[in-house]
């Protein structure tokens, strides 16, 4: 079906260069894909079939296609597993007209990641990677399962199996840090692209930031 929301986001591996991606979404599907930028025969893409619930990663380079079923996640919890949510009080720019706020997500003791999440912009978008996400959760937990319980790290665990989408809980994420170091921000949505501005996080590192215009 035809696309009833788009976002064009920058992600970046620690220490790694910059990338765009893009996420197009309707009733029927979601698609994440290069944009652009990464426009050709070879591009690959990541399409969820939102009334199947089937995810299909394709590349046409390999000329493969991995598809992705929900599971049932069966892998235990740790004992005295927990999770929880930090908000901070900074004033942060607004993002199309929705309030940003700063949240921290945590597994125990240790952050998982720094959201910076806008209640009420892309909902369409965050329904549809809120899907992505759960059964995504299904084959991750099926590889965690054969993972030694000493090499699982509790972030791992809550971002992609037990709260695979819990940084969509607050609004879209319009930045995200996660504990490895990777970082994805909005560049822009729905063609509106949006200009740089600065604050910074709690920890008083400066941070890039955009606004819409």
């Amino acid at each position: 079906g035809r696309a009833s929301a788009a976002a064009l986001g920058v992600e970046q591996e620690r220490d790694g260069e910059p990338y765009a991606t893009r996420m197009r979404v309707s009733k029927a599907y979601l698609r994440i894909d290069g944009g652009r930028a990464e426009a050709g025969a070879d591009s690959g893409f990541v399409l969820l079939d939102r009334k199947a619930q089937t995810i299909y990663s394709v590349s046409p380079g390999d000329k493969t296609i991995l598809v992705i079923k929900p599971l049932p996640i069966t892998l235990p919890r740790p004992e005295d597993y927990t999770l929880s949510v930090e908000r901070d009080k900074e004033a942060l720019p607004q993002v199309g007209g929705k309030p940003v706020v700063h949240y921290r997500l945590l597994a125990g003791q240790e952050t998982c990641a720094e959201v910076y999440a806008a209640a009420g912009l892309l909902p369409h978008v965050v329904d549809a990677l809120r899907e992505y996400h759960e059964i995504l959760a299904g084959e991750q937990a099926q590889s965690e399962m054969h993972a030694l319980k000493a090499e699982r790290s509790p972030c791992n665990l809550a971002e992609f199996v037990f709260a695979p989408a819990r940084h969509l809980d607050h609004g879209f994420p319009v930045r995200q840090v996660s504990h490895t170091g990777h970082a994805r921000q909005l560049a822009a949505h729905a063609g509106r692209p949006l200009k740089i501005g600065s604050f910074s996080a709690a920890s008083g590192t400066p941070c890039s930031f955009h606004e819409i215009v």
